[in-house]
């Protein structure tokens, strides 16, 4: 007599297809989805969810970070690494975003398809190029990223620059 196993997922009941530990319906969502159940774990918020796949969900995110992500794809940026390698989602960025009034948190230019804003961060928190999640100070232009990163790697350009514009003009006399 042979020897039968029920499904590896705990609420099936039917046997396994010979060899593996999941029933023929389970297998086959397994090879397509990766996953032998409906439930994912969403790229956006890291809630579990039900996971269907449809045309315009590429990775797995939730129906409310899918919301969020077509709401505001004005503002994400075209590499979305940029984001990923702080430590946080893309729908995290978003929320950062919105937070901040969809405007650069020195200068208040706003934020669209052509002017999207980066994440500042402490450099002296992490090393390299990107931080973490813990070091994210907010999201600027960036004209504004550029001066925060010269002045916390040149603190003396700062004193220098104010030194300048209190300087006289020099009126012709260039001799």
């Amino acid at each position: 007599m042979d020897n039968f196993w029920e499904c590896g997922v705990d609420s099936c009941k039917m046997h396994c297809v010979s060899g593996t530990s999941y029933c023929s319906a389970h297998l086959g969502r397994f090879k397509k989805f990766g996953t032998p159940t409906p439930l994912k774990t969403c790229n956006g918020c890291g809630v579990e969810f039900v996971w269907v796949a449809l045309a315009f969900r590429k990775k797995a995110h939730c129906d409310i970070c899918i919301q969020i992500l077509k709401l505001y794809e004005d503002h994400i940026p075209l590499i979305t690494t940029s984001i990923t390698n702080h430590g946080i989602t893309v729908v995290e960025y978003l929320k950062i975003l919105e937070a901040q009034g969809f405007k650069c948190a020195t200068c208040n230019t706003e934020s669209n398809v052509k002017r999207r804003l980066s994440i500042d961060h402490d450099h002296s928190c992490c090393e390299g190029r990107y931080g973490c999640r813990d070091c994210i100070r907010g999201l600027l232009c960036v004209p504004c990223n550029n001066t925060v990163g010269l002045i916390e790697f040149y603190p003396e350009i700062l004193k220098n620059l104010e030194r300048h514009q209190k300087s006289r003009p020099l009126r012709g006399n260039y001799g």
